[in-house]
């Protein structure tokens, strides 16, 4: 037997494609609250998923703690160029000032007790 998430897809507003909207559980291996009931919009054309903690309600001082944290423990990580940071190329940083305030860091992190759609994912994930 399969499982599938099964969601309807709703139309984008200029009338071409659309896109799936549904909620997820789940917990970040960098964050001790779980999260419950988050809207995650699903995008088919994508290689990989972000998760920005921004979105999520988390306060910009605790995000550069853990932005700092990250940097500090040489969490891996890759720069993402897309609406979060406007869409515009920036210099490779180098330096840990350069990078804390680089808006294109994506940190990866490792997903646990992760459910989207009402489908539960069996084991943890990398995001």
């Amino acid at each position: 037997m399969n499982k599938f998430i099964q969601i309807e897809m709703l139309p984008a507003a200029d009338g071409r494609g659309g896109f799936f909207h549904t909620e997820a559980d789940f917990l970040l291996d960098n964050f001790k609250a779980p999260f419950c009931g988050i809207e995650v919009k699903i995008d088919t054309g994508c290689s990989s998923s972000t998760i920005p903690l921004r979105r999520l309600k988390v306060s910009d001082s605790l995000c550069r703690i853990l932005k700092g944290a990250d940097i500090m423990a040489g969490i891996p990580y890759y720069l993402s160029y897309g609406v979060e940071s406007g869409g515009l190329k920036h210099a490779v940083p180098v330096t840990d000032g350069q990078k804390m305030d680089c808006p294109a860091m994506k940190f990866e992190h490792a997903i646990s007790d992760f459910t989207i759609g009402a489908f539960r994912y069996p084991a943890a994930v990398y995001a």
